[in-house]
């Protein structure tokens, strides 16, 4: 949610943050007198980049592991197969 506090400051609420409750951007004065959209795009814009900064971690995908994991024993197998059966 963005809330413009008054014409210097920008009030953003970050509720999808587990760790920060807002962030607050102080406008430049030679900015200030420029119209709200601009502004309001800059600032989302702008909060985009500290958020995205720690992306939440990825959980291990253990289906897939699992299955390499299966395959290899099956392809050992098979390559022992091969050879013993040549062995022989």
């Amino acid at each position: 949610m963005l809330r413009g506090i008054n014409k210097q400051i920008i009030e953003v609420k970050c509720t999808n943050n587990e760790y920060f409750e807002k962030i607050l951007l102080f406008v430049k004065g030679e900015k200030s007198d420029l119209p709200s959209e601009i502004l309001r795009g800059q600032a989302m814009n702008c909060c985009s980049v500290f958020t995205s900064v720690y992306p939440k971690r990825k959980r291990w995908n253990y289906t897939k592991t699992a299955a390499v994991v299966v395959l290899l024993c099956l392809l050992g197998l098979a390559v022992g197969i091969t050879a013993a059966a040549l062995l022989l």
